[in-house]
C-alpha cells in the first residue's frame, strides 16, 4: 500500500472526504506498509510489528516473513493480537475479510 504522502494531489482530496487523514491513512487502510523501519520506529509502531515477528532486515529488505503472516486472528497470541490492533489490524482486516461482508 501506499503511505498518505504517496498520493496524488487528486486522490488526497478524495481521502479527505472519507473522513480519513494522515494517521488514519497510514494505520487503517495500509498499516503502515509504506514506511520503512525507522520511519515505523519514528511512528512509535515498530515495537507492534516485533512482537508479529518483523525485524528491520525482513521489512526493508523484503528477507522472508514471519510466520505470524501466515496465521487466522484466533491463531495469534493474545500479545500477538494486541500488537497487531497496535498497527489497526482487527480480526476481519487480519484475515482479510472482504469489506463486502464485515
Amino acid at each position: 500500500g501506499e503511505d498518505f504522502d504517496d498520493l496524488t494531489a487528486e486522490e488526497i482530496p478524495n481521502v479527505l472526504a472519507l473522513g480519513l487523514n494522515e494517521d488514519t491513512w497510514d494505520c487503517f487502510v495500509n498499516h503502515y506498509n509504506g514506511y520503512y523501519w525507522d520511519e515505523l520506529v519514528e511512528a512509535g509502531v515498530a515495537e507492534h510489528y516485533e512482537v508479529l515477528g518483523w525485524d528491520e532486515r525482513m521489512w526493508d529488505d523484503e528477507v522472508g516473513t514471519p510466520d505470524t503472516e501466515d496465521l487466522y486472528w484466533d491463531d495469534l497470541s493474545e500479545d500477538q493480537r494486541e500488537a497487531a490492533n497496535g498497527v489497526c489490524f482487527v480480526r476481519n482486516s487480519w484475515d482479510w475479510v472482504s469489506l463486502a461482508e464485515w
